[in-house]
């Protein structure tokens, strides 16, 4: 079965699919070629039936499609180049709980990650953001990937947004990453929970609360607890009366520092750190 479509209308040859070729070289949109030509596809048999098996559909102008990432079916994005994105590890190691995590932001559930520090808790979210293709905001400054980090200092103006003047000396509102990663369908890492301040907690409990199942033993004697919070809670910038509705790709994942908690397993005949607790739950 050939991979390639001919164009019906200067004969080019392309690869699965007329869509882009019929847009950029001849101005012409699918809808307006199937009218005037009816009995001619679109694309390759192959790819409509990839199509219909990884769920490829577009939503705010972007192609989505079913990945499967160690087993988890995870929905991912086609085609996107963003400063914020992280850069896979091929070395990284998915063992069960890192599945469970990444079920968990699949289904918008809120996130939380601990343990102790190099046992692959930031490491997991750039991952998992680098494989489906979502802007990630977190704790590690490596590479594109921005810190935040909650230990004290934040500001609830740095979370939230502030007035500033800029260049036109005009005085004017700045988002802070909190609503920032809501608009832009990033996914949001907050870590070292346990030290933000009170005035954070309380901006992030329309986004976090929700209904929390009972909890149910992990390989490795922890417990995971699964919270869907709220998808659909919006955050209300007081300072300007602005409701911000989060994108549907926006995720919360927030990690801290508890008792060691690390457990190793055997790679190539050496011990390896991976993340043993973690728990989805609300503050």
């Amino acid at each position: 079965m050939s991979d390639r479509i001919t164009c019906p209308l200067c004969g080019q040859e392309e690869l699965f699919t007329l869509v882009n070729h019929l847009r950029t070289q001849h101005c012409v949109e699918p809808e307006v070629f199937r009218k005037q030509f009816p009995n001619e596809p679109l694309c390759t048999p192959a790819f409509a039936s990839f199509v219909i098996a990884q769920n490829v559909h577009r939503r705010s102008g972007v192609l989505h499609f079913q990945l499967d990432i160690a087993g988890i079916p995870m929905t991912a994005r086609y085609g996107i180049e963003h400063p914020l994105i992280p850069q896979p590890d091929a070395t990284f190691i998915w063992t069960d709980p890192c599945k469970d995590v990444a079920e968990a932001i699949e289904h918008n559930e809120r996130v939380f990650v601990h343990g102790p520090s190099g046992t692959g808790k930031s490491s997991l979210i750039r991952q998992i953001a680098s494989l489906v293709k979502r802007p990630a905001l977190d704790m590690q400054c490596q590479g594109p990937v921005r810190r935040v980090s909650l230990n004290g200092e934040t500001s609830v103006a740095d979370f939230v947004g502030h007035w500033t003047v800029n260049d036109k000396k005009e005085t004017v509102f700045v988002k802070g990453i909190l609503p920032q990663a809501m608009l832009e369908g990033y996914i949001l890492q907050l870590d070292e929970v346990d030290a933000m301040q009170p005035e954070i907690g309380f901006v992030l409990q329309p986004l976090t609360r929700g209904r929390r199942s009972a909890s149910r033993p992990q390989a490795g004697g922890f417990a995971a607890a699964a919270c869907q919070g709220e998808p659909d809670g919006h955050l209300l910038l007081t300072d300007t009366g602005e409701d911000v509705a989060p994108h549907p790709d926006f995720r919360l994942a927030l990690d801290k520092w508890p008792t060691p908690c690390v457990a190793t397993r055997s790679v190539d005949g050496e011990a390896a750190p991976f993340v043993k607790g973690h728990a989805r739950l609300r503050l």
